[in-house]
Order: C-alpha cells, then structure tokens, then sequence
C-alpha cells in the first residue's frame, strides 16, 4: 500500500508480490485502512495549550537561535489538479480554471509543523480562489484565532498578517519613497 500511494505501479507491485488484481486492491485498501486508523498519524491542529506549546517547541528549537517563537503551523495553499468539470457538475466551469497555473484544479490549504508533519488539511475553493480568501472561507481562520494568547502560525504573502496569522513584510505599503 505504501509503494502504491508513494507512486508505485500497481502492475510493478502485483508482479513482484505474484498477486492478482482483486487481491492487490484488496490488500492495499487494508494497509489504507490501518494507516487511518494510526493514532501518531492523525491530522490534528493543536489548540490546547499544552498541544500548542509542545508543537511551538519544535519550531523554535528548529529556528536559528530561537528566533520562531509560539509559531504552531505554517499555511500554504496548493493547487489540487482536477478535469475540467462539466457543466452538469457546477454552474461556474471557470471557477475551477487557476490562471496562475493554466489548469483546473481546487484550493487546498495546508498546515504543517516543524517537522512537516500535516496538522490540518481542507479543500476549501475552487481553483481561481486565492489563498488567503480560501483561508477566510475555512475552519482554519477560527481554529488560529481560538489558539491560546500569544500562539499563531506564519504563511507567505498571500494571507492577510493579523496577530495569529504572521507573514513576511513585503514592503509594498511604504508608498513611493522616491518623491
């Protein structure tokens, strides 16, 4: 199951283990299943404080001199390629279109720990969405805003700064310096 879901041909993998099609399929819904039911493996968000400081620990003892300090997460959307949909499917075809990358496709974002380990996963928007308003849109936003005081998570320039959710200083609201 593992070899499969990491890319392997299941033709490669049914060969080698001397299985048929129905068994291979078979076993490897099982391994999908015992995976799901891993306790270590579950996506989860911390939102205790005692969560929140353990996954914070991480970050900073992995930063330079301690410098990321009470960050639980970092955010980031990706682009999910789908087909194009059909019209019997959705009303808007070209809400799924992401011109940025010349494809179908839906907003998923992500948060990940130190250790880039998942702790929370959604499809949130069709493609043409933006990460920060899928971000909005999602049980992200309340989950980083109920996070104990002092505690956030950082992401890029396409989110919104706020006191939970940090993201670089791109410098583009100092205005026009030259005048």
């Amino acid at each position: 199951a593992l070899r499969y879901l990491a890319g392997g041909k299941f033709q490669d993998i049914r060969s080698i283990a001397g299985i048929g099609r129905s068994t291979f399929y078979s076993l490897m819904w099982t391994g999908v299943a015992a995976i799901n039911k891993c306790e270590e493996l579950k996506i989860k968000f911390p939102q205790t404080l005692q969560e929140c400081e353990a996954t914070a620990q991480a970050f900073k003892g992995k930063s330079s001199r301690g410098v990321i300090n009470k960050c639980v997460g970092a955010v980031d959307g990706w682009l999910c390629r789908i087909r194009c949909p059909r019209v019997t499917e959705t009303a808007d075809v070209m809400a799924y279109f992401s011109g940025h990358y010349s494809m179908y496709g839906l907003n998923v974002q992500a948060v990940s720990d130190a250790n880039g380990k998942c702790n929370y996963l959604a499809v949130c928007q069709p493609g043409v969405c933006p990460d920060g308003k899928a971000y909005d849109g999602s049980t992200l936003a309340q989950l980083v805003e109920s996070l104990p005081y002092g505690f956030h998570i950082i992401g890029d320039c396409a989110y919104v700064a706020s006191n939970k959710l940090l993201t670089p200083y791109s410098g583009k609201s100092m205005g026009d310096r030259s005048k």
